[in-house]
């Protein structure tokens, strides 16, 4: 599940894919080009993001803030765990840093929800402190809903105190 995405607030490439070893290493990998062009080079990045949940399916978005992931989670590769969410420090990336992750397993809350997508910048940047917006289609047969639901949730990171980093439902819209 490789992906590659163009920072244009930085005008540099991100490139992503994850990596693992069953049933209890699970890493996703990111290199940010040092230029616009993809051939002056790139800091590489290793995440570990679980020793639990398999990080499938990977989808990026690109915010002023940082590099926002979403997954989907499988306890030990196997079994449905969730949706997992993730920022990295975008910053610190950028200038071939050492970077930070803070993630967050929605499936230890709830198993309903997978497949969301985060919000990714391709105009002006949004105000100083908006908060990524992940996005979530689900058929009422899935969870039980009156109606199909587009579901939308604020992740708000604080790199200043990360523990205050806060990911949840902002809105749910029914189209009936």
């Amino acid at each position: 599940d490789p992906i590659t995405q163009f920072d244009h607030l930085a005008n540099r490439w991100m490139m992503s894919q994850f990596a693992l070893s069953n049933p209890n290493n699970y890493h996703q990998c990111i290199a940010v080009s040092k230029s616009a062009n993809p051939m002056d080079g790139w800091y590489l990045y290793d995440f570990k993001t679980s020793s639990v949940n398999m990080n499938d399916y990977p989808h990026f978005g690109v915010w002023p803030d940082g590099y926002y992931m979403s997954v989907n989670q499988f306890a030990g590769g196997g079994p449905w765990a969730g949706a997992g969410v993730a920022v990295f420090e975008r910053a610190a990336m950028l200038a071939g840093l050492p970077a930070r992750m803070i993630y967050i397993d929605t499936g230890a809350v709830t198993l309903d929800y997978g497949g969301m997508l985060p919000s990714d910048l391709d105009g002006p940047a949004p105000a100083v402190g908006t908060p990524n917006y992940f996005m979530e289609w689900d058929d009422s047969t899935w969870l039980g809903d009156a109606a199909d639901t587009l579901r939308v949730w604020e992740f708000k990171t604080d790199w200043a105190t990360p523990a205050n980093t806060t990911f949840g439902l902002n809105a749910s819209y029914d189209p009936n």
